[in-house]
């Protein structure tokens, strides 16, 4: 998670940090509470705030939801993707 933190810090929009502030509240109040498990790595979560730190706060976010839509049991592609 360190690694999001620190990638985060080079997209200084204004846009950018309200969304990564958006997707760090549903880590804290959603996701820990949900019993299912990510099976990529990082997790789609952590895997938004890093594509919106790299590519930037629209396309970070298309990237983020193209990954939550692999992120079902029937996906039989690779497992560990970075952006």
């Amino acid at each position: 998670m360190a690694d999001a933190v620190e990638v985060i810090e080079v997209s200084n929009g204004i846009v950018a940090r309200c969304l990564v502030g958006l997707v760090k509240q549903y880590q804290t109040k959603l996701s820990s509470r949900s019993k299912l498990v990510c099976p990529f790595e990082p997790s789609c979560s952590e895997y938004m705030i890093l594509a919106i730190g790299k590519c930037g706060a629209i396309r970070g976010v298309a990237k983020g939801i193209a990954r939550i839509c692999r992120c079902n049991p029937y996906y039989s592609g690779e497992r560990v993707d970075w952006p």
